[in-house]
């Protein structure tokens, strides 16, 4: 991951985590979404309201990333949960295919601009 930079928003309050990507068709200049959460937590993500499938990759406390998932578009009324395989600080979401770059026990940089 240290040769790969996202340009992300961020969502650090509970009205963007709930909202997320949901109805958003493109992100401009934007690779993704960063949910950064003032302590570990152990939400799930589901993709009601997507309109494009997403990858999510989620980081401990440390910055670490703990896996990546692929999470397809649902058009069900009850949809699939994903999450990470113990509580996580930050999650990364982007359009399917854009996280490549992420894998497990890469560490994360946090670059304000």
């Amino acid at each position: 991951m240290a040769d790969h930079e996202y340009r992300v928003a961020v969502a650090d309050d509970p009205e963007a985590w709930t909202r997320g990507l949901s109805d958003v068709d493109d992100l401009g200049p934007l690779d993704g979404l960063l949910f950064a959460f003032p302590e570990p937590v152990d939400a799930k993500f589901f993709m009601k309201g997507a309109s494009m499938p997403l990858d999510i990759a989620f980081f401990d406390a440390a910055g670490t990333c703990m896996n990546v998932v692929t999470m397809p578009l649902c058009v069900a009324e009850t949809c699939p949960t994903y999450g990470a395989r113990s509580p996580y600080r930050w999650a990364l979401e982007g359009p399917a295919g854009t996280l490549t770059g992420i894998a497990e026990g890469d560490r994360m940089t946090i670059a304000a601009r």
